[in-house]
């Protein structure tokens, strides 16, 4: 099931970035994701195909490729899959530098000031965007962890300290 659901994924990617539509088709997706975990009613209705009014409703709130791209992960049996499949999108996003994640930590809540200085200092191009959050751990004593997509950016008190003990002890 993992090659159908990474298939799906990489189709709708290539498809999205054909259309200059990633981000929304991305944000999309997350929405339907959250509104079909909100009731087993939903899931129901999307795997027996059987109540007219919903599929209205989808059609009121997400767009025609959006459906189509359904019907096809429908077609394909992986409804019960649609996490992983966002996850593998997610992963490609992150991959190929299109969705650039950011998660801060820090040991006290950072203000909204600071917050939107840290943002403002992130430049991205065009077809780039952020998914960030803000975090508070509590086994940090003082600083700021950064974890940028793969990378690590440590100005904990305990990384300075051990930066400190690295070159006293060379």
């Amino acid at each position: 099931m993992k090659q159908n659901t990474e298939l799906l994924a990489l189709a709708y990617y290539e498809v999205s970035l054909e259309t200059g539509q990633l981000r929304a088709n991305f944000d999309e997706l997350n929405a339907f994701y959250r509104w079909q975990s909100e009731g087993e009613a939903v899931s129901l209705f999307l795997r027996t195909q059987s109540n007219g009014s919903i599929s209205r409703h989808l059609e009121s709130v997400f767009s025609p490729m959006f459906i189509r791209f359904l019907d096809v992960v429908i077609q394909e049996g992986c409804l019960l899959q649609f996490g992983r499949i966002i996850q593998e999108l997610r992963h490609l996003c992150i991959q190929n530098n299109k969705l650039i994640r950011l998660r801060i930590e820090t040991a006290e809540p950072l203000s909204t000031a600071a917050q939107e200085r840290i943002l403002e200092s992130i430049q991205l191009s065009d077809d780039q965007w952020l998914d960030v959050s803000f975090e508070i751990e509590k086994s940090l004593i003082y600083g700021i962890r950064v974890f940028l997509n793969q990378a690590i950016y440590d100005m904990s008190a305990r990384a300075v300290f051990n930066q400190l003990e690295e070159r006293i002890t060379v």
